[in-house]
Parts: structure tokens; C-alpha cells; sequence
């Protein structure tokens, strides 16, 4: 019986790719894609779906040979609507490019809407005293009025 003689291993990714052939069950390897697929931002921050993205990414790169294109494509259709369009007008073509332009959008859109409720509340407050005010002279006027019906 020959035994058939192997190259030796160069590379880590190399023993990676390896033992997650030989390894990881194809159950598993399916589970990983289907929820890497299905993966969105939803109310998360860009940060933390970068980060959910990211372990995905290197949780599946054993046993996915997609090209970077792919993986930036899947990254971009799991943003919000916003941010994904912000990143197409930018023609971003690099996965860490796109990575940092999100947290840069995310955090100044952050900054805009807690802006954007800081003057709301404030514009709220103050149409509130002035309805509140608007009552007690009316009470007043009304008190006045009275005195004179007695």
C-alpha cells in the first residue's frame, strides 16, 4: 500500500483552511453563513456592527473563499439605509476604508441627532412654559372679570 506524500504546511491560513475542512462540520460552516448573511445594523452603531461583521469575517474565512468585493458588498448591504448610501456616493472599494468612513458617518450623525434633540427638547420646554403661562393670565383675566359680577 503507497502512501500518498503531502506538501508540508506553509502558512497558518494554510493549517487553518485545513483543519476546518477536516474539522468543522458542514452544519456549522451553513449556520455561520446563514447568520453572516442575514446580519444587519439595525439599531446598532456602526461600531458595534463593524465589530459583529469583522468576527464573522474571520469566523468564516476558513472555509469561504469569496473575493474582497464580495465581503465589502456584504458588508454594505447589512448597513443602515443612510450610511449605505453615504458609502456608495464615496466609492469606497476597500473593506477597513469602508469600516472607518462608517464610524466616522455614525459618529457625526450621533452628534447631529443628540444636537437635534437637545433643541428640541429645549424648543418643547419652552413652548410648554408659554402654554403653561397662557393659562395662569387667562385665570387671572377671568378672576378680574368675576369680581365685578358679585
Amino acid at each position: 500500500m503507497a502512501i500518498e506524500r503531502q506538501e508540508p504546511v506553509r502558512s497558518w491560513e494554510e493549517m487553518r483552511a485545513k483543519l476546518n475542512q477536516k474539522y468543522l462540520p458542514i452544519a456549522f460552516q451553513d449556520q455561520q453563513l446563514g447568520k453572516w448573511s442575514r446580519l444587519n445594523q439595525g439599531n446598532q452603531s456602526a461600531a458595534e456592527y463593524i465589530e459583529i461583521f469583522d468576527e464573522f469575517l474571520t469566523r468564516c474565512s476558513g472555509f469561504v473563499d469569496e473575493s474582497p468585493t464580495v465581503t465589502l458588498s456584504r458588508f454594505r448591504s447589512g448597513l443602515c439605509e443612510n450610511l449605505r448610501r453615504k458609502l456608495f456616493a464615496r466609492g469606497v472599494c476597500d473593506l477597513e476604508h469602508a469600516y472607518q468612513i462608517v464610524r466616522d458617518l455614525d459618529v457625526s450623525r450621533g452628534s447631529y441627532f443628540q444636537d437635534n434633540l437637545d433643541y428640541n427638547s429645549q424648543s418643547t420646554k419652552s413652548s410648554l412654559e408659554q402654554s403653561q403661562y397662557k393659562k395662569n393670565s387667562n385665570r387671572s383675566i377671568q378672576k378680574e372679570d368675576d369680581k365685578g359680577k358679585g
